[in-house]
């Protein structure tokens, strides 16, 4: 992911994270009941029930990812988190939600529908045409705002889990991948997009079976995941340059060095000249 340009004052980022933490859980929002997706404002990713005794490792996933976003681990912090416009793009949430394919605006619908009246309501129309114009510093301001209220974090949780989160791990789930391949094709899909064309998550995923096999069909799990790696490398470095845009690249193929397949704890990496660790 890109590196961000946060716009947020000392005492607003400090109440986020206090109320990030300390969330309620989602069903008082009428949200639908699903264990995947279930709790996940209140600081766990809701994959804890997945039908085995492997630790959940959703968490961890999203906190590598989070310490590329906003430099911390703490991955509840990003409900807040937006980027200064790239071009004709924004990129904000938990799971840098992108104008792309009205991404952003049904997200922010959703949250309209379930919260009427809230801050962000004044934008639904410039999202909906993708007029970035429109949108200005206040719709920066507003967001960060709306993180505050459970509801939006809600509504975040919902989207994120069904555009990326569930579609990643049933999919890793059906090539035979652990926790590692499960963090790959996460990160792949957010990045990328997950539909067609020649550089989206399925285009990506086609290229890499056509060099390697997936564990389910037979094939070796770390030589497989090298070919998903360097597919999605060979789309990526035709992309315009973005800072850390191989950073979380780095990282998996250097757990995938160490065959760490299921991303076993104590968990160390890099992001630029900062270590993390998590024990």
């Amino acid at each position: 992911m890109p590196d961000p340009v946060i716009d947020a004052d000392p005492v607003l980022a400090g109440v986020l994270l206090a109320l990030t933490i300390a969330a309620e859980p989602r069903e008082a929002f009428g949200a639908p009941d699903d264990p995947l997706i279930d709790g996940l404002s209140a600081g766990s990713t809701g994959l804890e029930d997945n039908g085995s005794d492997a630790p959940d490792p959703w968490p961890d996933v999203l906190a590598m990812v989070s310490s590329l976003v906003n430099g911390s681990t703490a991955w509840q912090t990003t409900y807040a988190m937006i980027a200064a416009p790239d071009g004709d793009e924004y990129r904000a949430g938990l799971a840098g939600f992108t104008l792309r394919d009205g991404v952003l605006y049904e997200l922010v619908r959703l949250y309209c529908d379930r919260q009427p009246g809230n801050v962000l309501e004044k934008y639904l129309d410039a999202l909906r045409t993708e007029q970035l114009g429109e949108l200005g510093a206040g719709f920066r301001r507003d967001w960060q705002l709306a993180a505050a209220d459970p509801a939006f974090r809600a509504a975040q949780d919902e989207e994120h889990h069904r555009l990326f989160l569930r579609p990643a791990a049933e999919l890793a789930g059906s090539d035979g991948l652990g926790a590692l391949g499960q963090f790959v094709y996460y990160d792949a899909m957010v990045m990328h997009g997950a539909g067609g064309g020649w550089m989206g998550f399925a285009a990506l995923r086609d290229q890499a079976r056509r060099t390697a096999v997936p564990p389910a069909d037979g094939g070796d799990e770390c030589r497989y995941l090298t070919a998903f790696l360097d597919s999605r490398h060979s789309v990526t470095r035709l992309l315009p340059a973005r800072p850390g845009m191989f950073r979380l690249e780095s990282v998996q193929r250097e757990l995938l060095g160490e065959g760490n397949l299921e991303l076993e704890r104590p968990l160390c990496w890099q992001i630029g000249r900062r270590d993390f660790h998590l024990a």
